[in-house]
């Protein structure tokens, strides 16, 4: 464990100053790991990993056993912090003038050359050399980079530079969307999926659908993958061939209701006279009611709405107007679902301009 009274930094610099060789760090490297051996900084180790796939029918002791590792894990961040410092504030910014990518490569083939080791080569034919033990692994590398292979060998590749290698950036990153995961999850709130996507990933968090916007059609319109440029409204499709709500999803079948408009009404109608006919014949065969019903279901019925409120409507209505959506509010308009409730809608702004005329006339009257 690192003495608290150990100025580590200055160690490092110390040794930088004293081995520094313009584009090639390996004397530095080499001259650091004996002198951090010598002030006692502690040593990687192969890390007890979270059970994340459930190898266990205990859940309480799985539980305790991915505290344990997850707290090891961050113990030795606190305890072995060096190597971001070594790393990148050195290697890749002093060496390599923050071409992080020139540093990596430069890293691994001196991975090579401190020790033995087992050249591999992946499935796709690319380079995962071993290291026989994590005893050969640099003495400032994470414990968070040890992955081991067939006991206690431990792959080059999620060392500094390997093409598994999280970078400090990936890293920040990584942890700040951890700790607002459980900041958020303590609070109560929750991340919906996106119906386009089917991933909650860019998804805001809400602790309830109150907290998305008024009028919102689809989820989509908050998801920051779908939708990056913000939170515009999903179009309206025009449905006058044949009438859906796409906002409550009702009627329940995605082709709609048709009006003797529709090129298949007479179909349907015929169908709904077969069905009907072989159900007075039959009147307890449960597949004749069911086909019977599925085409009744298919002709609209005149005053025909969805399960939209007048209230839900109206706030996708303001949306629209907001955004200056006039194609969506047109082919809301087409939709005969919607009859009602542009008609109740006129009547309302009918009414709230008599209102605001008779106060005028009481205010004129009154002075």
């Amino acid at each position: 464990m690192e003495d608290k009274e150990i100025n580590w930094n200055e160690i490092i610099d110390n040794v930088f100053y004293d081995n520094y060789v313009k584009g090639d760090p390996s004397k530095f490297l080499n001259k650091l790991e004996t002198v951090l051996k010598e002030k006692g900084y502690g040593k990687p180790i192969s890390p007890t990993r979270p059970n994340t796939f459930g190898r266990t029918d205990d859940v309480r002791q799985r539980a305790i056993d991915n505290f344990k590792a997850i707290s090891a894990i961050e113990d030795d961040k606190n305890n072995r912090p060096l190597d971001r410092y070594i790393m990148q504030d050195i290697l890749v910014d002093k060496f390599f003038n923050g071409n992080q990518d020139a540093a990596g490569k430069f890293y691994q083939e001196w991975l090579k050359k401190r020790g033995e080791y087992l050249p591999y080569t992946d499935y796709d034919g690319s380079e995962m050399n071993i290291f026989k033990s994590v005893e050969d692994v640099p003495i400032w590398t994470p414990n968070d980079d040890v992955v081991n292979y067939m006991g206690n060998k431990v792959y080059f590749d999620y060392l500094f530079g390997g093409r598994h290698y999280k970078t400090y950036k990936e890293q920040d990153k990584k942890r700040k969307e951890n700790d607002e995961y459980y900041k958020n999850r303590k609070e109560g709130k929750y991340r919906d999926v996106c119906n386009q996507c089917s991933s909650d990933a860019m998804m805001p968090w809400v602790s309830s659908d109150a907290d998305y916007p008024k009028g919102m059609v689809k989820k989509s319109e908050v998801c920051k993958k779908c939708n990056p440029d913000g939170e515009k409204p999903e179009k309206m499709s025009d449905w006058s061939w044949g009438y859906y709500c796409p906002i409550c999803q009702n009627p329940r079948s995605m082709t709609a209701v048709v009006d003797n408009t529709n090129s298949d009404y007479e179909t349907y109608i015929n169908n709904i006279k077969y069905w009907k006919n072989r159900l007075d014949n039959n009147p307890n065969n449960s597949e004749y009611k069911e086909q019977l019903d599925y085409f009744e279901n298919k002709i609209y019925k005149e005053g025909q709405r969805c399960d939209c409120s007048f209230e839900k409507l109206k706030d996708v209505h303001d949306r629209y107007v907001q955004f200056e959506d006039y194609e969506s509010l047109e082919n809301m308009k087409k939709n005969k679902l919607y009859n009602w409730f542009f008609q109740k809608l006129g009547n309302n702004q009918r009414l709230n301009e008599h209102i605001k005329r008779i106060k005028n006339i009481m205010r004129i009257i009154k002075s």
